[in-house]
């Protein structure tokens, strides 16, 4: 299961009592969290640094997977039920 999956499954989850996730499971999935979030930084700091450092042309795929969207992180937000902060959407943005 995708790591992404993996982490909306145990946000579904109650947070005790029956069919709560064990330490454990918790544990893992933010562990593997971590580590995918660190080599995801690793790899766009190493694309900027050839860019700026060797004249490399940047890449639209690694440029695409290094920097978030206003749109996704607006629909991530909203599947989380997170208000829009302000300095980044106005008040029409927040309509529904």
């Amino acid at each position: 299961m995708a790591l992404r999956d993996r982490i909306a499954e145990l946000l579904s989850l109650p947070e005790n009592g029956v069919g709560a996730p064990s330490i454990d499971t918790i544990e893992s999935t933010l562990t593997d969290g971590y580590a995918a979030a660190a080599l995801t930084l690793a790899r766009a700091l190493e694309h900027l640094l050839a860019v700026v450092r060797e004249a490399r042309r940047p890449s639209r795929k690694a440029l695409r997977e290094e920097f978030i969207f206003r749109d996704d992180f607006r629909r991530w937000l909203r599947s989380t039920k997170q208000p829009l902060p302000a300095f980044w959407f106005s008040r029409s943005d927040s309509a529904v």
